[in-house]
């Protein structure tokens, strides 16, 4: 089969990790899976991209300055959300070279692609979930707003008091294009994400599947911890606590700020350590009398192997989530996950079996699941042999690959 994944990158973000993972296990089981991106940093020969030079370095970082910049100037703070209106027509021209069976989209905004353009693929879409810019009137995370189960408007990412505002008419918009669909089918990550596309006025009238973000377990799987910390020049001695994610610090949906208020709550604060990838603060020493170590962005899945092995805890503050990938891959790796029990971590982690789910969003009890997780080594030993269980019997790469493909044939025998 012919599969055509569709994603703005390749390799920077959860979604686009995710999305290549399952490009490369299509291949694995022997299907011609290509990846179109509008920005490619890895060099796979399955990445492919527009031709036209507006797709292509250093032009295509302007296409996400347009998307951006009308939502920026009304809210006039830099926010997400997209309107999806730049043209897009090089992006049908790569599709039909291309030829594909199945076109299957994952996060496609920051000027990749023009919504209008799903009317002009003449092939079963399948579009997998990796936030809720599909059923909102532009905003990517709309947390307590519940305004994209009517039709947005008086946004509050936008902070407008208006009803019909630009929420609002790109509701209306999409509502338009989805109204001429007729194969589309949405994947989500999460029971939560497509509980939540279910009940949207947008997509509730289409078929919502749900099949998790996968891992190839032969590259996340437990190292050695003493081998792991002295390759990051960790502490063997202390107790590692690990956070990170893409924009870790600025990314207020991330939690860090949640994670902070609960190392106050800490009593072991001498002998334990804070690791955080995806920032680079590295003038800040200490957290609440913690030590603090900022390590970038990493984006090799052999180092971060290597890092969620040297910790004993993960921590994964989000407000939302559609998944958590981070939180699986931890796991994958034997270590517990400490989070808010919500959203899409809800189907990852069992409380007080693979980790720990605190009350939403309470500092002190974040505080008490991370001193849970650490201050007994054999619970430690027993929550890491349930966390590999739980990524061996959910997210298994192949066992996600067959019910996607399912999907496709479905969409297929549709299509006739």
């Amino acid at each position: 089969m012919k599969i055509l994944l569709i994603s703005t990158y390749d390799n920077h973000g959860g979604a686009a990790r995710s999305a290549f993972r399952l490009c490369e296990g299509l291949r694995a089981a022997g299907h011609d899976a290509k990846m179109l991106v509008m920005v490619k940093e890895g060099d796979a020969d399955c990445i492919i991209q527009p031709d036209h030079f507006s797709y292509h370095y250093p032009f295509n970082k302007f296409r996400g300055y347009f998307d951006l910049l009308k939502p920026v100037m009304i809210a006039r703070k830099k926010i997400l959300f997209s309107s999806a209106k730049l043209p897009g027509k090089e992006v049908i021209k790569a599709i039909q070279k291309t030829d594909p069976d199945v076109v299957h989209l994952h996060w496609i905004t920051k000027g990749f692609m023009q919504l209008h353009s799903l009317q002009e693929i003449k092939r079963p879409v399948i579009w997998t979930l990796h936030d809720m810019w599909a059923m909102t009137g532009g905003c990517h995370s709309p947390l307590e707003c519940t305004r994209y189960k009517k039709a947005c408007g008086a946004c509050p990412v936008l902070q407008s008091t208006k009803e019909n505002d630009l929420s609002r008419r790109n509701f209306r918009q999409k509502k338009e294009i989805y109204n001429t669909l007729k194969n589309l089918t949405f994947i989500s990550p999460s029971r939560w994400l497509a509980d939540c596309a279910r009940k949207s006025p947008l997509l509730g009238s289409f078929p919502v599947e749900v099949i998790p973000n996968s891992l190839d377990t032969r590259l996340f799987f437990p190292e050695d911890k003493h081998a792991s910390r002295s390759h990051f020049g960790l502490d063997h001695d202390r107790k590692i606590i690990l956070f990170g994610a893409l924009n870790a610090l600025t990314d207020t949906l991330k939690g860090f700020a949640k994670l902070r208020d609960a190392l106050k709550f800490l009593s072991d604060k001498n002998n334990t350590e804070l690791i955080v990838f995806g920032a680079d603060h590295s003038k800040i020493s200490s957290l609440s009398g913690i030590t603090i170590r900022f390590l970038n962005y990493i984006a090799n899945d052999n180092e971060l192997r290597l890092l969620y092995s040297a910790a004993d805890v993960m921590v994964v503050p989000s407000m939302q989530e559609a998944f958590g990938q981070t939180a699986s891959e931890a796991m994958a790796c034997g270590t517990p996950v400490v989070a808010f029990g919500i959203t899409g971590l809800l189907d990852i982690i069992e409380h007080h079996i693979n980790g720990y789910l605190a009350k939403p969003f309470i500092a002190d009890d974040l505080a008490a699941g991370i001193s849970w997780c650490l201050d007994n080594k054999e619970r430690n030993c027993q929550l890491s042999t349930a966390a590999l269980k739980t990524v061996q019997h959910k997210f298994d790469m192949q066992k996600n690959v067959d019910n996607v493909i399912s999907i496709y044939k479905q969409s297929l025998m549709a299509k006739h």
